[in-house]
Order: C-alpha cells, then structure tokens, then sequence
C-alpha cells in the first residue's frame, strides 16, 4: 500500500469536515465533564467507603482486595472507563468509515450502530476489552488514544528504578517492544467490532490479528509518518504564532503584552485544534489502509470524493450559538491571558531538594554527592538511613550492598564500623558509606537542611525512634531537617518522642484523597499529583513536597503550582530554571507555559 498516499487522502477529509470533528470533541468534552467524571468519582468514592479506606495506596490494597463489593463497584468503575474509551474510538472509526465510503450519516445513526454493541458488554468479554484498552496505551501519544486513555501510564518512581540498572533498562525496552508489537497487530479491532455486525471482540482481535500479519512494517510507518507530520505541522504553526510577537519586542515593546496575549491565545486555539484533528487522522489512515472497494476509490479518485451534507455538517455552518460562541470564547481568553502575563510564572519560595545528594556528581548518599548539592544551591538534600545492628545509623538506601558496594549483605547485620569501612562506587564515582552523625555535620558546617527517610528493614531496636532523636537532638539538628517515612507507624512513634521534629508522610502511589495524620508535610510521587491533592494539602499539612521530578519540562511545570519542595536528581538545572525568571521576556515566558 501506498502509505504517502494513504496519508494524503485521510488529510484531504479531515480538512474537508475539520469543523465537525472539532464540534465532536467539544460534545465528547462537555459529555466527561457533566455526566461521565462525576459518574466515576461517585464510584470511586464508594469504592473506598465500603472497603473504610481514604484512598489506594500501597498500604491500603490489600483493604481494597478482602473487601468483595469493594472489589465489584471497582470492576464496574474500570468497565465504565473502557466503555467510554471504546466509545470514543468507536465514534471515530465510524465516522472515518462513512467519510472514506462517501456515505451520508447522522450522530443518531452512528451512536445506535455502536450503542448495537452492548451485548458483548454484558459478558466475560467485557474483561477483554479492558485489557486491549491497555494494550493500546503505546499508541497513545501518537494519535490512537483519548482523553482518559492518555492519563494513563506507569508510575515515574517505578520506571526510574528500573532505569537505575541495567537490566532494568533492557526489561523496560524489552516489555514496551513487545507491547507495542502486539498493540500494532490489534490495531484494526475496534474499526471490525463496531462495523460488522455479529462479530464480537474475540473475533474481532482474531481478525485484527490475520490482516496485520504482511502489515506490521508498513503500519509502523504509517504511524510514524502521521507522529512526524502532526509534529511538523505544530512547529510550524507555533512559529507563526510567535513571529509577531518576536517582532514587536525588538521594535515596538510597548505594545509587546498585547501581542503577547494574541500570540498566546492562537497558540492555544492552535493546540486545541491539532489535539482534536491528530486523532482523527491517525484513525482514516487506519480505516484506509483496510481491504475495500470504497477504500480503492479513494485511493485513486480523491478529486472525487463525495462531500456528503450532513445534518450535523449543516447546523454548524448555519448555527447562530456557534458564531456568536466561539468569537466570545476567544475575547475572554485575550483577556485573561493579559492578566496572565503580567504575573510572574513561578513560585520563587519553592524549595529544590537534592535527590540522595547530586548523583551526577557522586554517588549517591555519599559525603561527596552532599558537598556537589551545596555546590549546585540546593535548599535541602535528601537522604536515606537505616539502623545498624549496634543501633547506630547509617545514610544508605539499599537494604543490601550488592549494588553499590558488589557485596551481598545485609545492612543490619553489620556494624556502623564496618559499613563506613566499605567503599561504594556509581556513575564512575566512588566513595565510603557514611554515618548520619557525619553526615548531619558536613551539613551543619556549611548550613543545609536535610531531608531525612527513615527506611526501616524490620530489624530495627526497639528504640530505634528515641535514639534518632537523641542524635539529632545532640547534634543541635532539629530546626534544620524534616524527618520523613513511608512508614506510617515509624512516623508516629518518632513525633511521640519529640513533638517539635518537622515530619513527612511518604506517599508513593494513591488514588483518592489525602490521610489526616499528625505530620507537618506530605510527600507525593509525581503520578498521584492533581488539582484535588494540591489543594487537600493545603488544608491537611503545611507543605506539599512532589518526587522525584527530573524532566526538564515537568520542573517547570511544577514550579508555576502551588507547591513546597521539588525533589530531584537534578538540583542545579532546577535552582537554574526556579531562578531565571527575573530577566524573561513575554517571548520567553509564552515558551516556558507551551
């Protein structure tokens, strides 16, 4: 098959009916907003109520799993949102499908043709399509995927420990590849579900299967081809978009905030155009590479294409709330943006807390990392611990030495004596092992506060709380760290002791709402991040600390939010970037928000 060609006629329709795909995701929008979100969050919320849970976490699955209707209400929520992933891709597919075959169609005829389908959602089958729903997610950055799709992924905290070896690196790749393959051999699935009428999912990825067995080459550059034109074409746009604004601030900067807010609102009107047309290209290129008759006319006829007048088609050409619609969104989003730009990006008070010290420079944990986290102007370097069996305690975050040190014991079967005696090596550094005594007084003496984890191994002394205390008592240590835990009851015991130490809740994974605890901070990965979590944080705790962020654009992203404390891997490109915003001109910072 002629894969430019394909491209070429599937672009040719999406220009053709553009505004009827626009208007979609705007009925798909106003739908998730309205009636599917709330839906979902009602379910969810009874989820936890019934198993007496806050939220999903790693503490509480297990909760989750003993409680059977629990257990049911969260079968019914993950059904929901297949079915409204599988709604969506459906409505395209069948959309490019009558496009391609010049047929006319109305929404009612589209909706009942996959509403038709809901028997096969009545059974066992219903599981299968969860899991296709998750077999697709490689393809989700490149067009085939939808609103709710494309938030899902894996944790970042688990793909940078697999990153961290190299193993895990190859297992990683390995995995994806695989996925990937297979996502690309199911591709043609949901287009056979909805289209043919008495085959069910099963045959329908049966059949996928067969067709995409000669297709595989060809359709992963027919999926490469449509990620390099959507990616062009936005570069493109984007740049035209700037060019005025490029120009006014070298010769007429007095109008530059104006511009500003014009550049930046095509820039938006621009992404929410390429978001919604990407999908629906992607999806005719499928639809077209598929064995039919109508398929062959408009591979060889395009000039002939039938433009068939919709209802739909004709009411958004004639519809008077459109016309006035869309010209007051635009007015209010110049406006807004006006106010936007005259504010100051980012939050200047955010603290960045060196990950395990600055493992660019040293390995991590070291006496070595600390100094080079001084050196980037870190406001806080993080650290782990753990208790030796003379119940001293010792900065290590391995519960084994084989990775650091190439020794396969136990850190609390040694002494603190012969831990500091062993040498560690990583990213070409090496190093001794350090005690927390010596580590708080390197700090100390050039005045960094610390980020403490306790990581207990569970041969901890059962004074283990008091006797950390002790030490950062006797150190004069306690208004310069926050002692932090994944564990809760750790947690607990070390404010029993001493009400007056700064802790942290370490929470790695949840879904749902924030705990109330006693603790004056609350640590969150990246992944469980939103708007309801930021704002619980506010009310619950006095500080809200994100890790481990390390990406460049999500630094950034973090920063312009209501936070704490950033913690990363990378101190001095984050102090860089949290610094910078003094000199920024609107060009500058319309880049940064994009």
């Amino acid at each position: 098959m002629n894969i430019f060609k394909i491209v070429s006629n599937s672009f040719y329709r999406i220009k053709e009916n553009w505004l009827e795909y626009l208007f979609s995701s705007f009925v798909f929008s106003i739908i998730r907003t309205i009636l599917i979100y709330p839906t979902f969050s009602i379910l969810f919320n009874r989820v936890l109520n019934n198993a007496d849970i806050f939220a999903i976490t790693d503490k509480s699955i297990l909760s989750l799993l003993n409680n059977p209707m629990s257990m049911a209400l969260l079968v019914v929520l993950l059904l929901l949102i297949a079915f409204t992933i599988f709604y969506e891709l459906a409505y395209y597919f069948l959309l490019a499908d009558y496009q391609i075959k010049g047929k006319e169609y109305s929404l009612r005829e589209i909706l009942r043709q996959i509403s038709a389908k809901w028997k096969y959602f009545l059974s066992f089958q219903s599981l299968i399509l969860i899991v296709y729903i998750v077999l697709l997610l490689p393809l989700a950055t490149i067009g085939f995927s939808t609103e709710l799709s494309g938030k899902i992924k894996i944790p970042n905290f688990i793909i940078d420990e697999l990153l961290n070896t190299t193993s895990g690196l190859i297992l990683y790749a390995v995995v994806i590849g695989i996925i990937s393959y297979i996502s690309l051999r199911f591709l043609y699935t949901i287009f056979l579900f909805v289209t043919e009428t008495e085959i069910d999912i099963i045959q329908a990825l049966k059949e996928s299967w067969k067709m995409s067995r000669k297709r595989t080459l060809s359709n992963i550059v027919l999926v490469a081809l449509n990620a390099f034109i959507a990616a062009l074409i936005t570069f493109l746009l984007l740049m035209a978009c700037f060019l005025p604004l490029w120009i006014t601030e070298r010769f007429l900067p007095q109008i530059s905030l104006y511009t500003a807010s014009i550049s930046l609102t095509l820039m938006y009107l621009a992404f929410i155009v390429l978001g919604t047309l990407a999908q629906p290209l992607f999806i005719n290129s499928i639809v077209e590479t598929m064995d039919s008759p109508y398929v062959e006319k408009s591979r060889k006829y395009k000039d002939s294409y039938i433009r068939p007048h919709t209802k739909i088609k004709i009411w958004l050409r004639k519809s008077k709330l459109v016309k006035v619609f869309l010209p007051l969104m635009i007015i209010a989003t110049l406006i807004a943006n006006i106010f936007l730009l005259q504010d100051t990006l980012y939050q200047p008070d955010i603290a960045i807390i060196a990950h395990r010290g600055f493992m660019e420079h040293g390995v991590e944990n070291s006496l070595t990392a600390l100094k080079a986290s001084i050196d980037a102007k870190a406001d806080m370097v993080e650290l782990d611990i753990q208790e030796t069996v003379d119940e001293e305690f010792v900065v290590m975050h391995d519960y084994n030495l084989k990775r650091l040190a190439g020794i396969n014991r136990a850190v609390h079967t040694m002494t603190l004596e012969e831990l500091e005696n062993v040498e560690i090596y990583q990213n070409g550094f090496s190093d001794k092992i350090p005690s927390l005594k010596a580590f708080i007084q390197f700090a100390k003496d050039n005045k960094m506060a610390l980020l403490i984890e306790v990581k207990p191994h569970g041969h901890e002394s059962p004074d283990m709380e008091k006797n950390l205390m002790a030490l950062i008592r006797e150190m004069d240590f306690v208004d310069m760290c926050i002692v932090q835990s994944l564990d809760l009851n750790v947690l607990d015991k070390i404010k029993e002791v001493d009400e007056e130490i700064n802790t942290c809740y370490v929470i790695p994974f949840l879904i749902g709402n924030l705990p109330d605890t006693v603790h004056d901070f609350i640590a969150m990965e990246d992944y469980s991040i939103n708007d309801k979590i930021i704002a619980q944080s506010k009310e619950k705790y006095s500080g809200l600390l994100v890790w481990t962020v390390n990406d460049d654009e999500k630094i950034k992203e973090y920063l312009k939010i209501d936070i704490d404390g950033i913690i990363t891997n990378h101190p001095d490109t984050s102090v860089n970037i949290r610094d910078d915003d003094s000199s920024k001109t609107f060009f500058d910072r319309i880049a940064e928000l994009i």
